[in-house]
């Protein structure tokens, strides 16, 4: 998203970005918050030998944070499913078939943050930030607003749709 922005074919896109990346006059950070580990409840795959991770795609900052971490810990992992879509990390730890780190706002029933060691992990915390071509048309500024206000709402606990993405 962010190469077709900057070769003109969009206005507007969010992406996530780890702290330490700069950031540039035309995005803002419109999320912030922190990545933990996440199971089923009562679920064990957690547990399993080696760990089954499901991840991101590649070059995702939660993926090579997942990876850190485990190493982190000494655990012995595989990546046992891989996808883009929200939805496909929720399935495969909803079926107890992997555990995934996630963003806190995630976390909803029966999905769980897990504990032991892997609450004590330091997974940091991730923006989401919106990134707009430096002269928006009055469309482009209407969509950055209401984005903007959305996360705002959410952040102030008025809106809770985000939580289901």
């Amino acid at each position: 998203l962010l190469d077709r922005l900057e070769a003109g074919e969009l206005d507007v896109t969010m992406f996530t970005a780890s702290l330490d990346r700069p950031i540039e006059a035309t995005e803002q950070i419109v999320l912030e918050e922190p990545l933990v580990w996440v199971g089923k409840k009562g679920g064990c795959a957690y547990q399993r030998n080696p760990v089954p991770v499901s991840m991101w795609d590649k070059g995702s900052i939660w993926g090579d944070l997942a990876i850190k971490s485990m190493r982190q810990m000494d655990k012995p992992y595989r990546i046992a499913y891989k996808s883009a879509y929200t939805l496909a990390q929720k399935s495969a730890i909803l079926a107890d078939l992997a555990i995934a780190v996630s963003p806190k706002s995630f976390l909803e029933p029966p999905l769980v943050m897990l504990g032991d060691e892997y609450a004590e992990a330091d997974l940091g915390r991730y923006q989401i930030r919106l990134k707009t071509q430096p002269a928006l048309n009055p469309v482009g500024k209407a969509v950055r607003d209401h984005v903007i206000s959305c996360f705002d709402a959410f952040q102030s606990g008025d809106l809770d749709c985000l939580a289901a993405r």
